[in-house]
């Protein structure tokens, strides 16, 4: 298919980050009308969990596990199933990529904004 309709709330930050990466990444161009679409991706259900893993001696939480899951299947306007329903689940390891990649972007822009000492003297 050459045209895809995304299915699921606009202006989110999935939705845009979704479409900017197939429109990048492919020759398949996402339309904003289900009309125009070759295929439509479905978003069928997006859950976040966060479970206690471990507390600490006051009985608080210490410790998280955060999953996210999701399930999407693509159809085409005539009900022909391009990839059939599919359920997708991240867990914290991929948070803690973006924190550590986000905390090197902040080291970084410090280290930028860093000036040396002043040659000022009385």
């Amino acid at each position: 298919f050459e045209t895809l309709y995304l299915q699921m709330p606009e202006n989110t930050r999935f939705s845009g980050l979704l479409k900017r990466v197939i429109e990048s990444g492919s020759d398949v161009r996402v339309v904003t009308s289900p009309k125009e679409a070759d295929a439509i991706l479905e978003l069928l259900s997006v859950n976040r969990s966060r479970d206690i893993l471990s507390i600490n001696d006051a009985g608080r939480a210490r410790e998280y596990e955060l999953t996210m899951t999701l399930e999407f299947r693509v159809v085409s306007p005539d009900g022909f199933d391009f990839v059939e329903t599919t359920r997708l689940e991240g867990e914290e390891k991929v948070l803690y990529d973006d924190m550590e990649n986000d905390l090197i972007s902040q080291i970084v822009q410090r280290l930028g904004a860093a000036k040396g000492p002043s040659t000022d003297t009385p």
